[in-house]
């Protein structure tokens, strides 16, 4: 899902990507979808994006990031915010697809987990359960696509605040499995 990516392909290809993005990105808000308030200022704000940090393209699920950057500014701002936050290492490693990275982010990732929730570690892993199931795709749109819409801004409040973003982006995904453990427990 991820892996598709308009870097070299073209612009034909970022705005077939971007277009293919836009009806998934929260289609019960009415905002975003065609013909809605805030579909053309999205598409602005990825393409944009996509065509300032080139090296990185546009990778599906970005639009979730921005789309939750637009619901609280400007397109500009929402631009700005998004190029500032994409930029880091963390970010980069995952959307230029760098495996040998992402497998480091899933290994500390596993590290933690094993450690803090060790009984639900190993029944997951006995289920055959392994961390790329749900993990890039957490990271990828920073929670925005997996986690209600409240509690994703109260997740991004924190993790703005944080000096160690992607640290703190682990203990969010500890968290919810410590929520869910029970549940978890009887799969």
């Amino acid at each position: 899902m991820f892996a598709l990516r308009a870097k070299e392909e073209g612009s034909t290809e970022m705005h077939r990507l971007i277009s293919v993005d836009l009806p998934r990105t929260f289609p019960r808000l009415q905002l975003f979808q065609e013909h809605c308030p805030l579909h053309d200022d999205l598409t602005r704000v990825l393409e944009a994006f996509a065509v300032s940090r080139s090296e990185l393209g546009y990778v599906q699920g970005m639009s979730f990031v921005a789309a939750v950057l637009m619901l609280h500014m400007g397109a500009a701002e929402a631009f700005i915010c998004m190029s500032n936050l994409l930029t880091s290492h963390f970010f980069v490693s995952l959307f230029q697809l760098n495996i040998r990275e992402c497998l480091k982010h899933i290994r500390i990732y596993e590290l933690l987990f094993s450690k803090h929730l060790p009984t639900l570690y190993s029944h997951m892993q006995n289920l055959g359960v392994s961390p790329e199931h749900y993990l890039l795709d957490y990271f990828f749109t920073a929670f925005s696509r997996s986690l209600p819409l409240p509690v994703v801004a109260r997740a991004w409040d924190c993790f703005f605040l944080e000096s160690e973003r992607p640290v703190f982006l682990f203990r969010v995904v500890l968290a919810v499995l410590k929520l869910h453990e029970s549940e978890l427990m009887n799969c």
